[in-house]
């Protein structure tokens, strides 16, 4: 028989393993169906299906200690959020943003959304500061159809996550290099790695203006775009 203390070992072992494939990527997406109802049964089995995700970040800030692990953009994506009984599409429509924030704050306040509260302050515990995001999704079919018009898009929240994550990453990308810039000063830097970011770049990053002089090459490459 495998005893827990084995037990606890492989998963460890495992998170660790998951931990290395996801550094390598350029950000990490989570999406969970929100849980609408009071029901403690229906609550419970949501909270069941969400464990062993919040299981997997618990093992990664286990290994780490207090140290932030994940510094790519992490966003949780609530899909259907729209069933949530106190939405609003004419307030959301006509705030924007701002209002899918506030009732955001106040579902996480409700017994039924503790559970992906939860996830969230999880998920936020081992990214590093301003790198984590909550991202409601709403579907605008049966909105459109009540209202007799159409939309461009059929739903909000699905590809904000992918811009936020893009942004996020040329954020970090940025502040990292910049960072090295300090360390070892700009002209041994860039004779060292300044082909590689042309390449890794490939010649289509507007970073490369933000970080190179007028007169150098690099400036020239970036001016391409």
């Amino acid at each position: 028989n495998v005893t827990e203390a084995e037990q606890q070992k492989e998963k460890n072992v495992l998170s660790q393993k998951l931990l290395e494939f996801f550094e390598k990527m350029n950000g990490l997406i989570v999406a969970v169906e929100i849980c609408e109802s009071d029901d403690e049964e229906i609550i419970r089995k949501h909270s069941l299906e969400l464990q062993d995700t919040i299981e997997f970040f618990k093992a990664i800030e286990n290994e780490g200690g207090d140290k932030a692990r994940f510094n790519i953009p992490v966003s949780l994506i609530i899909t259907k959020f729209d069933k949530f009984e106190n939405f609003d599409f004419d307030e959301y429509f006509n705030r924007g943003s701002a209002y899918l924030d506030e009732i955001r704050d106040k579902y996480f306040a409700t017994k039924c959304g503790r559970c992906i509260r939860d996830l969230a302050k999880q998920i936020e515990s081992v990214t590093e500061k301003d790198c984590f995001k909550v991202f409601p999704s709403i579907s605008l079919g049966d909105y459109a159809k009540t209202k007799s018009i159409s939309f461009p898009l059929k739903s909000v929240g699905i590809l904000e996550p992918f811009a936020w994550s893009a942004n996020t990453y040329a954020e970090i990308l940025h502040k990292e290099l910049s960072q090295s810039l300090k360390i070892c000063g700009f002209t041994n830097f860039f004779s060292v790695f300044g082909n590689s970011l042309i390449n890794a770049f490939d010649e289509k990053s507007q970073m490369l203006c933000k970080l190179a002089p007028e007169s150098s090459e690099l400036f020239e490459n970036g001016k391409k775009l």
